[in-house]
């Protein structure tokens, strides 16, 4: 579990997320300032290579250890959450689930990620039990609290303990539900926010990749 100084720390930045969305700012916004008035249309475009991926070292839902060569081949789709949310991850869990099938139907060959921001809790085991219930092709990732917090920050997702007594615990996790989709190099294509359907990300997507 992370200390009172790091609880205290995520907690501020949560709220900070909490602020800008009450106030008409955007998430990107105050992640990346005026450069990210046009996050999520083409990152790479506009700044010549994408500030968002990279080098990261984690443990799959199986044990194994992975790295960002696992996001190469394949298109991916990447959600960081923890398995104690009771909302925002299963649904985007799910809608990541159906764009995957919409992928697979269009003859893409596609994977979903699901990284935890809360690997105190969620072990392999806890992963292993929660990632098939979505889909047989989404991979549940964790690892220490170190490694989470290094490929989280890799992303641009950010995320917070916060005190709750109804949860496992005593607290919660506060975090970003943009879902992240990845070229078959590894590299940021596109991103989605909360809401949007699986059927509109796949339908995205294709158009992104000239599929439509």
């Amino acid at each position: 579990m992370a200390s009172k100084t790091d609880t205290t720390r995520y907690a501020l930045i949560a709220a900070a997320c909490v602020v800008a969305v009450i106030l008409g700012g955007s998430l990107s916004m105050l992640i990346f300032g005026d450069r990210g008035k046009g996050f999520g249309e083409n990152l790479s475009s506009q700044m010549g290579e994408a500030l968002i991926g990279g080098p990261f070292s984690l443990v799959d839902h199986h044990g194994n250890p992975v790295d960002e060569s696992m996001l190469k081949g394949k298109i991916t789709l990447m959600y960081f959450g923890y398995t104690f949310c009771p909302d925002f991850c299963p649904a985007g869990l799910q809608e990541m689930a159906a764009a995957l099938d919409g992928l697979k139907e269009a003859g893409i060959d596609a994977q979903g990620v699901f990284v935890s921001v809360d690997p105190e809790r969620d072990t392999v085991d806890v992963m292993a039990e929660y990632v098939p219930l979505f889909h047989p092709d989404i991979i549940g990732l964790t690892g220490t609290l170190e490694q989470t917090d290094a490929t989280a920050k890799k992303w641009r997702a950010v995320y917070g303990f916060v005190e709750d007594e109804s949860f496992t615990d005593g607290y919660s996790v506060e975090h970003t539900t943009l879902m992240y989709a990845m070229g078959t190099d590894g590299r940021f294509l596109m991103h989605f926010t909360h809401g949007e359907t699986g059927a509109e990300i796949a339908a995205k997507l294709l158009r992104r990749l000239g599929n439509s």
